[in-house]
């Protein structure tokens, strides 16, 4: 019910006598609401399949470290370390949002007197949230919590690729989304990523028993009916997964694979028939708010100059963390300033 709907029932029942009770009785999972079953737990932990795993990048101080201009970001972090330099030995250091975002770690760092340098290689195109890559800054000393994924992407410099799904207490539907860059914690809801590879120094490690196998999982994580039928396990706890074989072993990996094409290529794919574009002879490509025509949501306003028609209503049964690809774009490709720093992306 609504928040009015609410109301309204609360004052229909007047008193607290007038209420018809239903006795709530935990399950042995410790559950009230949305209570899990049994069939979840005879599957297999995803993390018993993948050797390894981790959390995206945390890094406590995105506006300093994500940018979609690269020369942004290195005026950004090249000012932050300046200012954060200028700071060492001081138990208590200035605060300022424009310049640094103090944390324990930076504080106790220092203290002790330890100071950052500038590294330019250490800026790659990283995955930030689902559908939405910028520029990512992950030099010692920025980065909050790492995770594994400097050692998944050996420092950037090696190809990978990660099922991320989303951490424990997920408010929204299951999905998982595929990535072949560092990404950040909340690439998808409080992430968990479990990498086709990892490393070892120069050594590269399969972290799971081949391709087959990597894009199965990435398959069977969509099937709708698995994600139906555990739906509150998978708000829960991280995936469980039931390997079959033969003939669906093979169709379901094989449509991992092709959903794993669309999902790390989706900047190439081609549109729709249907969909048009008006406005491109204009040049004009500069965005600062693309919006969702309010009384046509099959059309969207690129900028004053650019609309695209004819989006077909059913991108929108998708959904990643709440949003289809097409609102995930539409939130995330805009200038934002930070409220704290001032920092413009």
């Amino acid at each position: 019910m609504s928040r009015r709907e609410k109301l309204d029932r609360l004052n229909e029942l007047v008193d607290i006598d007038n209420v018809e009770w239903t006795e709530i009785i935990p399950n042995e999972h410790g559950d009230w609401i949305n209570q899990r079953g049994n069939e979840f737990s005879n599957l297999t932990p995803i993390d018993q399949i993948f050797k390894v795993h981790s959390n995206g990048s945390k890094t406590n101080r995105d506006a300093w470290v994500w940018n979609f201009s690269r020369d942004k970001l290195i005026e950004n972090v090249k000012r932050s370390i300046d200012f954060y330099n200028s700071q060492l030995g001081k138990k208590d250091p200035d605060e300022d949002p424009k310049y640094f975002s103090w944390t324990r770690a930076s504080r106790k760092r220092s203290e002790k007197s330890i100071p950052m340098k500038f590294d330019e290689s250490k800026i790659v195109e990283g995955q930030y949230r689902a559908f939405c890559r910028e520029w990512f800054y992950f030099g010692d000393g920025m980065i909050e919590v790492p995770g594994q994924m400097i050692n998944f992407f050996m420092n950037g410099t090696r190809e990978n690729l990660l099922i991320c799904v989303p951490g424990t207490s997920n408010p929204h539907d299951f999905f998982p989304i595929i990535s072949n860059r560092i990404s950040e914690l909340h690439v998808i809801f409080s992430s968990q990523c479990f990498p086709r590879y990892y490393f070892d120094g120069n050594e590269m490690i399969d972290a799971i028993d081949g391709d087959d196998l990597f894009y199965y999982i990435y398959g069977f994580l969509h099937l709708p009916e698995y994600r139906e039928r555990f739906a509150n396990d998978l708000k829960k706890s991280l995936p469980r997964i039931k390997i079959v074989e033969g003939s669906d072993f093979e169709t379901i990996s094989r449509i991992g694979k092709q959903l794993a094409d669309l999902h790390l290529n989706y900047e190439t794919q081609s549109p729709p028939d249907m969909v048009k574009i008006h406005g491109i002879e204009s040049g004009d490509f500069r965005v600062r708010k693309i919006k969702f025509d309010k009384k046509d949501p099959t059309r969207i306003k690129f900028n004053d100059s650019i609309w695209i028609e004819n989006i077909p209503i059913e991108v929108n049964d998708y959904k990643v963390n709440g949003r289809s690809p097409v609102e995930w774009i539409i939130e995330r490709y805009q200038i934002k300033v930070d409220k704290d720093s001032g920092i413009v992306n």
